[in-house]
């Protein structure tokens, strides 16, 4: 039986076929308070800028999708990016990429606008997380297309907290571009 990477292997050896399966990053394994970067590589995404995990619950007034971190945005443009999972310097590329927000009562969310680019950096798709003024339940968000290899979270506001959790992605599939990506400082 060939297992995830002995078949992403196969595939990019025959022409960058997909694997049909999702990856779901909780977050959970880390430390609350750990900053996001590289730790998830092996499951084919990169983490640039600031990311930190948390397990905080206000009271409550915080429904975590998948207890007990989720995952703040800090104020500004925060970047994933997919890479091969058996080798990160190779670019990657995924077809749809999804989020949740946790449920809220008596609290406020910022929005989260997400958009996705390819390895060109083409837009390809883009959506923005709900804002949540007082209360809102827990809510998926989703961008998709072909090729996608950039995420752009731009935290919208910055006055309230921007909590995800359950980054879920389509298994990456190698790109064929193979010498484009950040020349000109896209992250």
């Amino acid at each position: 039986m060939v297992g995830r990477r002995g078949m992403m292997m196969i595939c990019a050896s025959i022409s960058c076929c997909h694997v049909a399966a999702a990856v779901t990053v909780d977050f959970d394994a880390l430390a609350n308070g750990t900053d996001v970067n590289d730790q998830y590589l092996a499951e084919g995404v990169q983490f640039i800028g600031a990311f930190i995990t948390a397990d905080t619950t206000y009271g409550g007034a915080l429904t975590v999708p998948s207890p007990p971190n989720w995952l703040g945005i800090s104020v500004g443009t925060q970047t994933l990016r997919f890479v091969d999972p058996t080798n990160p310097v190779r670019l990657a590329t995924t077809d749809s990429v999804a989020v949740d927000t946790p449920a809220l009562s008596n609290g406020c969310f910022d929005a989260i606008e997400m958009k996705v680019y390819d390895v060109q950096h083409n837009l390809i798709d883009s959506a923005t997380t709900p804002v949540f003024t007082s209360s809102g339940p827990k809510t998926t968000t989703t961008v998709s297309g072909t090729g996608i290899h950039w995420v752009k979270l731009t935290r919208l506001a910055g006055e309230c907290a921007a909590p995800l959790d359950n980054l879920v992605f389509a298994d990456v599939v190698l790109s064929d571009t193979i010498f484009f990506d950040n020349f000109d400082n896209f992250e």
